[in-house]
């Protein structure tokens, strides 16, 4: 199985998992839907590493450049990003209905609680709900999903880089 294929399934699975657990446990619609963010960055991490150290290794003969390595990165992000596309619109899907109202709930607490007008969160909540579809979900999932994922590859290929050894006269191989 292709290097990237392999990683960019594991990491999408991964963070597909991840993204159901909060939603059942409805973790992902409250206050402490950032603490997500750690395990799925831990796993997104991890996989890039493993993914261009095995491409490194086993395709280009220990030597990578950082282009090489970003290349890498990006594949497994889109993989993986299809992945959970398509988690979200299987999700979306069979409790949509459920999913907006509880971005709507927890929104409109959050809204009075900061001590917003009612008018102004009535006008808000009633634009939001055009937006507020699978198709939508699906289109926000592949752009956040390729976005974020590209900040940590551009980051994680700074490291993962290795130049080519020399040979005797001081020239690469």
């Amino acid at each position: 199985m292709n290097t990237n294929l392999k990683f960019g399934l594991l990491l999408g699975v991964s963070i597909a998992a991840i993204n159901l657990a909060g939603h059942f446990s409805e973790i992902t619609y409250g206050k402490s839907a950032t603490f997500l963010m750690i395990p799925i960055l831990g796993v997104a991490i991890f996989a890039y590493i493993k993914a261009m150290s095995e491409r490194r290794e086993n395709e280009l003969g220990g030597a990578m450049t950082y282009g090489q390595a970003v290349g890498t990165g990006a594949m497994v992000t889109l993989i993986a990003t299809l992945v959970i596309a398509l988690q979200t619109a299987i999700l979306h899907m069979f409790q949509g209905d459920y999913i907006t109202e509880l971005q709507i709930a927890n929104l409109e607490t959050q809204w009075m609680e900061a001590g917003v007008p009612d008018e102004q969160i009535e006008q808000t909540i009633d634009l939001m709900e055009n937006f507020m579809n699978p198709v939508f979900a699906v289109i926000s999932a592949l752009f956040s999903g390729m976005f974020s994922g590209m900040v940590v590859v551009l980051i994680v290929s700074i490291f993962q880089k290795r130049d080519a050894p020399l040979d005797g006269q001081g020239s690469m191989q």
